[in-house]
């Protein structure tokens, strides 16, 4: 049987997420480790744009 990540690219068992909305022009897509998505969430509430970017690494 398949399931999370074997189902559909970029499942909810990945450990990542692409993050790109919100971002800096010329950002492009970024990633963030989904363990870590609390105070990510956070700085978009809280509109702190550069942490926003600092929180996430490129993608690859």
């Amino acid at each position: 049987m398949m399931q999370g990540s074997d189902v559909a690219l970029y499942g909810w068992d990945d450990p990542w997420i692409t993050v790109g909305e919100g971002m800096s022009a010329g950002a492009g897509l970024r990633r963030r480790p989904r363990a870590a998505l609390e105070g990510y969430a956070l700085a978009v509430v809280e509109g702190r744009d550069g942490d926003m970017l600092a929180m996430t690494l490129p993608y690859e």
